[in-house]
């Protein structure tokens, strides 16, 4: 039986016109190691990341706003993550000054972002079904980095965006950390410049949010 970790949430500045929280060291190097040689052996099974804007067609790829590769599960490692990501919630919902005591971590997927890789400026509010309260961006890859670029822009709430401080703040990828924020804040993920653009040098997430449970619909949390 694997010990348990114990993860501690760090609250970052600006976090009233970013508000955002990361968990360093989650998983440990073994994990992480265990995760880039499990992402290797499903190499196939990612595909071009869709995107969903307004009057465009549902689900379509669009490099422009969103390049990079996704696969909609992350396997046995489900198992590994959700459990942690789901003890960490509670703390962090209320540090967000969110009051969603019974949300639930769901929808768990995989992203690689090789060279030229971006998601544009967008929020992860879905335009229908249960809403989603926050996301949270694992991050794991190869050490020492191969990569460059790929930070995490959150910009700030529209009452801040104005101020005389920064409208946004970056946040650069660190491996086996986790950045919680929520998910009507906007953000976007920086180009990703990666010369070799080999597979395993890719800049590694696993995306996730937590949502709000269907009441309507009798779920529990």
């Amino acid at each position: 039986m694997e010990p348990e970790r114990s993860t501690t949430l760090i609250s970052a500045g600006g976090t009233k016109r970013c508000p955002h929280l990361v968990a360093r060291d989650l998983l440990g190097p073994e994990k992480v190691e265990r995760l880039l040689d499990y992402v290797a052996q499903i190499r196939d099974e990612f595909q071009a990341a869709a995107v969903y804007r307004s009057g465009r067609p549902a689900g379509v790829a669009d490099r422009t706003s969103r390049h990079c590769l996704r696969r909609p599960t992350i396997g046995p490692f489900e198992e590994t993550l959700k459990p942690l990501v789901d003890a960490l919630l509670p703390s962090a919902l209320r540090l967000l000054g969110l009051f969603e005591p019974t949300a639930v971590a769901r929808e768990f997927e995989f992203c690689a972002y090789g060279d030229g890789g971006l998601f544009a400026e967008h929020h992860d509010i879905l335009p229908r079904g249960r809403p989603r309260i926050v996301s949270c961006v694992y991050y794991f890859f190869r050490e020492p980095v191969r990569f460059a670029g790929g930070e995490l822009r959150l910009y700030a709430w529209p009452q801040f965006a104005a101020s005389a401080e920064s409208a946004w703040i970056d946040i650069a990828p660190v491996c086996d950390s986790l950045v919680i924020f929520p998910s009507a804040l906007r953000h976007e993920v920086r180009p990703v410049r990666c010369p070799s653009n080999d597979w395993r040098d890719q800049r590694f997430t696993i995306n996730a949010w937590a949502y709000r449970p269907d009441t309507a619909m009798g779920e529990e949390a």
